[in-house]
């Protein structure tokens, strides 16, 4: 067969995969971009919600804080779950809030945690 007639018919072919690919890597890129924010308002309402439940804490003047638990948390989760801790280092018995995995992506109260505190 001629090569420039295999090369015509060839590049129409190649063509169409470099568009479907362009199609296929812009649309991987727009869901990622949603997934992002997604996440993004996610931990944005987890971090408001304990930031309101923490400042309600200080607002009746409660220093103690009880983690829940579950089963099937994550390690940093799990080593705190159950626990009472003292938000203002007060206490001999309890150990302080700073010391939990609080504020750690995959920590308590963290990216897809399912824990909550309770003011005791």
């Amino acid at each position: 067969m001629n090569p420039l007639k295999q090369q015509k018919i060839s590049d129409p072919i190649v063509g169409i995969y470099a568009d479907m690919e362009s199609r296929l890597m812009q649309n991987i890129a727009r869901h990622l971009r949603d997934y992002d924010e997604l996440i993004d308002s996610n931990v944005w309402q987890v971090r408001k919600f304990t930031e309101i439940r923490l400042a309600r804490c200080d607002d009746y003047g409660v220093d103690l804080i009880e983690v829940d638990s579950h089963s099937g948390a994550r390690p940093k989760c799990a080593r705190d779950q159950g626990k009472i801790f003292d938000r203002a280092n007060k206490s001999t018995k309890y150990p302080h809030w700073n010391t939990s995995s609080y504020g750690d992506p995959d920590g308590i109260l963290g990216i897809n945690c399912g824990h909550h505190i309770i003011h005791t």
